[in-house]
């Protein structure tokens, strides 16, 4: 079986679990209800869209029954929803739970959305722009692999040593908020702000059962 992982902030609390569809994660979540207060918050980029129940592991509406669960089901598969969509209204949800009593089960598969939340990324204001992603993917296409992250490499060397030069969605993405908003895509915040919305993270690692 595959191992999760999983995080747990000081104060206030926050429960991270985390890993690739199928290893378990709605099972440990439910588990982990039974033993405390607590509500489930989302971090699937694919269960936030109504009607995409197969291949994604969105849990079941007996589990949602049982337990809440926040993000899920909320957009229309033709309708845009962002990142920075995401980081808004999982962060108003935690914060409803905390305000309840509760503690916040953040679970899912999506890294970014993860990191959106426990690190505070700072996203840009400017929603996609998909011409000038779909132009940028031409250039890709015609100038060969790589072309796109040659380009971020000049512009944005941090970006660029993070992200794959054959990585062909990140490329386009990070170079297009380049291009579109004059900035580098999302980056943290100040360790300041991103602490007192988190807390100081520890880490662990959880089984699947």
């Amino acid at each position: 079986m595959r191992p999760m992982s999983a995080r747990m902030t000081a104060d206030p609390v926050l429960i991270v679990i985390a890993g690739p569809t199928g290893v378990g994660k709605t099972a440990v979540a439910l588990a982990l209800a039974r033993r405390m207060p607590a509500e489930v918050v989302s971090a699937d980029s694919r269960t936030v869209y109504r009607g995409m129940d197969i291949g994604t592991a969105k849990p079941s509406v007996a589990d949602r029954e049982t337990v809440p669960h926040h993000l899920i089901d909320v957009a229309d598969p033709g309708e845009v929803f962002t990142l920075a969509d995401y980081q808004q209204r999982a962060t108003a949800a935690i914060d409803g739970i905390r305000g309840r009593g509760r503690v916040p089960l953040l679970v899912g598969g999506t890294g970014l959305y993860i990191r959106a939340v426990v690190d505070g990324l700072a996203i840009p204001a400017a929603g996609p722009d998909w011409a000038l992603r779909a132009r940028l993917e031409e250039e890709e296409r015609l100038g060969g692999a790589g072309t796109l992250h040659r380009r971020l490499v000049e512009v944005d060397p941090a970006s660029g040593a993070r992200i794959h030069p054959r990585n062909v969605r990140r490329s386009p993405r990070c170079s297009g908020a380049r291009a579109g908003a004059g900035r580098r895509g999302a980056t943290p915040l100040p360790d300041a702000r991103r602490n007192a919305r988190v807390g100081a993270p520890r880490t662990g690692r959880v089984v699947a059962p």
